[in-house]
């Protein structure tokens, strides 16, 4: 007796499919958002700094040599906070709730704050020995610092929405974009890739010299340019975020277009390379 064999039927295979429920989250009203931790801490701190720089004369112009007054430059705890409570003011898509002239206000200290640390670099001489290393680090860490968290702050505010157009103010955006630019020059590069750094001993320097300096790179271990690099990598990403934004003076794009394409010739910055890429692709 013959059987005829039956064809072969594949099995089908049964996928189980999950579906993922996204949480939605409601924008809060103006009155549930004045009373969030979030809006009163930030309130706060606009207004303790307010209150310690009440006798500055906020319009009065100073040339960029000149130094900042002490009683303008905001103490590291209190600048620190004020930038963490920005950032989950613009999360929370709240900024706009502040009062403009608070902000605009704000905006004009901090720029005095990004001054003060604008042409500062916490790389030292390298003909000084490594205790004068250390301590020129400190002094300048301080300073850098202070303008970075200021930067940052700065361009919270302005890359939150609804924005109101007075808060775009030209001399804090210019000033960030040249902050942002000198230190990644100056500092990052340096720390990063041993092809910027100057060597004062060498008389002559050669593009082949380039692969064998690079070869014997070490890993940036110093926790103060770590957290610098952190912060201006996310600047420039904030800086891509404004351009989409606001229209920037010539000055500004000038800076910032160097600004995109110079990190892709310098090794071990990733990060930085992604943040550049929106930069240069705004």
């Amino acid at each position: 007796m013959l059987y005829e064999e039956s064809p072969l039927v594949p099995r089908t295979k049964l996928r189980k499919v999950e579906r993922k429920l996204i949480p939605v989250v409601e924008k809060l009203s103006t009155e549930e958002l004045m009373e969030t931790n979030t809006y009163l801490r930030f309130n706060r701190s606009i207004e303790a700094i307010f209150d310690n720089t009440e006798d500055l004369d906020l319009n009065m112009e100073q040339d960029d040599d000149a130094d900042v007054p002490p009683e303008a430059l905001i103490p590291k705890y209190q600048l620190q906070e004020l930038c963490s409570e920005a950032a989950k003011l613009k999360t929370l898509c709240a900024m706009e709730s502040v009062p403009s002239d608070r902000l605009v206000s704000l905006l004009n200290i901090l720029e005095k704050n990004i001054r003060d640390g604008t042409r500062v670099s916490p790389i030292a001489d390298p003909d000084d020995d490594e205790d004068e290393s250390k301590l020129w680090l400190e002094l300048t860490m301080e300073r850098v610092m202070r303008a970075a968290d200021a930067s940052v702050t700065s361009l919270y505010i302005m890359t939150s929405p609804n924005m109101p157009k007075k808060i775009y103010l030209e001399d804090v955006i210019d000033r960030i974009v040249v902050f942002t630019k000198y230190q990644l020059q100056n500092t990052i590069y340096p720390s990063f890739d041993p092809v910027y750094r100057t060597d004062s001993k060498a008389k002559d320097i050669f593009i082949g010299n380039a692969r064998k300096k690079r070869a014997h790179v070490k890993e940036v271990r110093e926790k103060s340019i770590l957290t610098l690099y952190n912060k201006l990598h996310e600047l420039v990403g904030l800086l891509a975020e404004l351009l989409n934004i606001q229209v920037l003076t010539d000055n500004a794009v000038l800076h910032a277009s160097s600004m995109g394409v110079a990190p892709f010739f310098v090794e071990n910055v990733n990060e930085l390379q992604l943040s550049a890429l929106k930069l240069v692709t705004t």
